[in-house]
């Protein structure tokens, strides 16, 4: 999904003017597949000059562990966004 940010005037004529809506989403798809293009061109010089990445060998306990430590990162993040948000409330008074 992309997304192009337009000021209000350009809005309104977007939803009534469906010519300039085209144009519009016309423009942003050719910006859009340009960009797509460097990013590839860009991987693909880095590939080419730095090889592929480095697969390194992970046994099974250590991929769970890995595991395990994501699983808890997510959930003292769920935590710090619940505090966060009453810290919010309470100076919203």
């Amino acid at each position: 999904m992309v997304y192009q940010l337009v000021n209000p005037d350009d809005h309104d004529r977007i939803l009534t003017d469906p010519a300039y809506r085209l144009s519009k989403t016309l423009s942003t798809h050719s910006r859009i597949s340009t960009y797509l293009q460097s990013l590839s061109e860009i991987e693909n010089q880095f590939y080419k000059q730095n090889g592929g990445l480095t697969v390194y060998p992970m046994n099974k306990i250590d991929y769970l562990t890995m595991i395990e430590v994501e699983k808890s990162v997510l959930k003292m993040d769920r935590l710090f966004d619940k505090v966060l948000k009453v810290i919010i409330k309470k100076f919203q008074v």
